[in-house]
């Protein structure tokens, strides 16, 4: 088995794309889960109620799955209509951005849209609450409704909540609105192993080794459809997981060592997978 430092100069190797079956190892744990953003308890009026829920990823500032609603049971200009669609017109960041009911191309009348502002509080990754609670000082989250009255949207109508006065200086309500952030979990490529703690993206489970179609004596692999456990041929006694090598299956293990064609033949041998188990512990 190659030590750590060629292993750490073979990853260098895959983050560069020259080994694409192992492309992203050990980088990949830098990564966090998007967070799932729910918001509730906002209210323009006694009648107006907005809610819904957003998916937020702060390493690519990508917002995805927007649903955002507003309802108003006296009806009103935002009545029954919903936000699902990033506005291309507000320069989105994790502390301001806005979304709209529909892209109306360049002829923006009627376009609705509601926009976020946390005063300098960040939606990251780690999830979290950010509040409007009115307490000494500005509001960490203000909120606001728009409506285009023309082509360009120089004109529109507007409310805000998450502060205690409207565009046109009326004390509009005394409720908190709030953005409670949850990390979402994924496995994408299913190994039994959250994409966050994962060094070998796009594990193939049953995997391609052993080419000869029976593992060798003390050789492992993943070779049973959605089992976790390396599959041991004859007199191997160990017990290896997905866990256990960082969701890597053999043959991921063989390209990123720069194996021998044995290991994809046979199956890797319990030196070489206790040998990666340590490394992965190692990290």
């Amino acid at each position: 088995m190659k030590n750590l430092s060629a292993i750490k100069k073979t990853t260098r190797a895959l983050i560069a794309g020259t080994v694409a079956a192992s492309a992203a190892l050990i980088s990949t744990n830098a990564m966090a889960d998007p967070v799932m953003w729910e918001f509730e308890g906002a209210k323009i009026s006694d009648t107006l109620v907005a809610s819904g829920s957003f998916i937020y990823d702060a390493d690519t500032n990508i917002f995805s799955d927007i649903d955002i609603s507003a309802s108003d049971t006296f009806g009103s200009d935002f009545t029954n209509t919903t936000y699902s669609i990033l506005s291309p017109s507000v320069p989105a960041s994790a502390t301001d951005w806005a979304f709209v009911d529909a892209l109306t191309g360049p002829n923006r009348t009627g376009e609705k849209s509601i926009r976020f502002f946390t005063n300098g509080a960040q939606l990251t990754n780690a999830g979290g609450v950010i509040d409007n609670s009115l307490v000494p000082g500005p509001s960490m989250l203000s909120v606001s409704f728009a409506k285009c009255l023309n082509s360009g949207c120089t004109s529109y109508q507007s409310s805000n909540f998450g502060t205690s006065q409207s565009s046109g200086g009326q004390v509009i309500n005394q409720d908190t609105a709030v953005l409670t952030g949850t990390p979402i979990v994924i496995d994408e490529d299913g190994d039994g192993v959250l994409d966050t703690a994962d060094l070998c993206p796009g594990t193939v489970i049953p995997e391609a080794a052993p080419t000869s179609g029976e593992l060798g004596a003390n050789r492992y692999a993943l070779t049973v459809e959605d089992v976790m456990t390396f599959a041991a041929g004859k007199k191997g006694k160990d017990t290896f997981t997905t866990a256990d090598t960082g969701g890597c299956s053999c043959e991921q293990i063989a390209e990123a060592g720069f194996l021998g064609n044995g290991h994809m033949k046979h199956g890797c041998s319990v030196g070489e997978m206790r040998s990666w188990v340590n490394f992965v512990a190692a990290q």
